[in-house]
């Protein structure tokens, strides 16, 4: 993601629950801007912010603050092998528009599909969780 690829400008890049891996995310999203013709459309998804910090323990508890923009780096063989952050929706919007970005939809949709394993209310993804705090965000922009 963070390096330039030599192709063509799109009329519409999709990045699904991809985009918090990314190492450089100011970076990157210039990358997507500079890929789209004038006018394309950047549609993504990403874990909520809030997600993140909130564990069920007999009920919903806030485990840590929304604020904090967590950053998950784990190292295998001296090298990271996982980088993800969790921006919050304000910074989200900052990164778009610096990134030029004209944001046209924000949502945050509410969960309906579970599987078996959601109704583990331990379980990061949980059901119980799911219903109550906002799991994904979603962005339309264009450029």
């Amino acid at each position: 993601m963070e390096q330039r690829l030599n192709i063509p400008r799109v009329d519409t890049v999709f990045g699904i629950f991809s985009l918090g891996w990314s190492t450089n995310l100011p970076g990157t999203l210039r990358l997507i801007h500079s890929y789209l013709r004038p006018g394309g459309r950047f549609v993504f998804s990403w874990e909520h912010g809030m997600f993140q910090h909130v564990e069920f323990e007999r009920r919903l508890i806030v485990q840590s603050s929304y604020f904090s923009e967590v950053v998950v780096k784990n190292k295998w063989k001296d090298q990271y092998a996982i980088h993800i952050q969790f921006p919050t929706t304000a910074s989200w919007f900052e990164l778009l528009q610096s990134a030029g970005f004209t944001i046209d939809r924000y949502l945050e949709p509410e969960s309906h599909i579970f599987d078996r394993r959601s109704q583990d209310s331990w379980r990061h993804f949980s059901k119980v969780k799911a219903l109550n705090v906002p799991m994904a965000v979603v962005f339309q922009c264009h450029r």
